[in-house]
This record gives C-alpha cells, structure tokens and sequence, in this order.
C-alpha cells in the first residue's frame, strides 16, 4: 500500500479519521489521544499537535469570556457588590428595623445569578436551593441577634 500523499513511499499506518494511508513522513499522532491523523485532521494549539476532537474543549474554552470560564469567581464577585449596596443602602437610610427586606432583596437577587451559573456548568435548577441554605441559616442567625435582648425583659404585668 502506498501513502496518499507520497505515491513513491510505502505506507506504514492510515489516518484515524479518513483512513488515507500514510508514510512515516505525513503520519501525525495527537499528543492527547495518541491516534494517528494526517495532516488535514490535526490542529496545532499551545505548542501541542492535536486532533479535532481533542482540540474541541480548548477552541470552545478560548470563546468563553472571564466571567464564563471562571464561575466561582464570578459568583464572589457578584455577590459582595449586591450585598454591600444592599445593606449599605439600608445602614444609610436608618432602616435598621427593616434589615429583613434587606436580605430578601438580596435573596432575590442572588437567586437569578445562582441559577445563571448553574445553567452554565450544566448543573440542574433545583441545586439553586443548595445556596438557599446559607441563607436560611443567615436568617436564623439574624433573628436571633434581633431578638436575643427581649428574652430577659420581664412582660408589664409582672407573669413570666
């Protein structure tokens, strides 16, 4: 069998994606996958030789932008800003009793940017409720320190 390419030279293996013969010359072999590819089924990315499938991830991750590429991250900081103008809007305007509809507004919030990341990462919507539990517990947290000082008033009428 002679190579595709190089009618004069035997062939010593054929390419993984078109079967064309190949001589030891026109032979390429992915550094991911260790298959054998001509050079019409191979793309050279980052100093690396690698085939269409191996090199799908790394083109689809290079069209992603910084906040898509690092969701964690983008999370943070995301979240901080929209807890800080929150509460930093309710500190300022002295609504002290109305801290509650703070983090609610928050929640609500944070809820649409949770499941933006999720959907992101391929996850499904309903693990959106496992952020809700940091925020139940922030609740509960809330209502005590809100409500610890009026467990040691005595009620008017003297009957505990």
């Amino acid at each position: 069998m002679e190579c595709a390419y190089h009618p004069d030279r035997e062939a010593v293996g054929e390419c993984t994606s078109c079967q064309k013969p190949l001589c030891s010359d026109c032979e390429v072999t992915c550094n991911q996958c260790g298959l054998t590819f001509c050079q019409e089924h191979v793309e050279s990315i980052g100093g690396k030789t690698l085939c269409r499938i191996c090199a799908l991830p790394i083109k689809q991750k290079k069209d992603l932008n910084w906040f898509q590429r690092h969701l964690n991250w983008t999370f943070f900081l995301v979240a901080i800003p929209i807890y800080l103008i929150v509460f930093g809007y309710v500190v300022v305007i002295g609504l002290a009793m109305k801290t509650g509809i703070a983090c609610l507004i928050t929640g609500a919030l944070m809820i649409p940017l949770g499941l933006w990341i999720l959907r992101q990462k391929h996850i499904k919507w309903w693990h959106v409720f496992y952020l809700l539990i940091p925020y139940f517990v922030g609740w509960i947290a809330f209502l005590y320190i809100a409500n610890r000082s009026h467990w040691h008033e005595s009620p008017e009428d003297g009957v505990l």
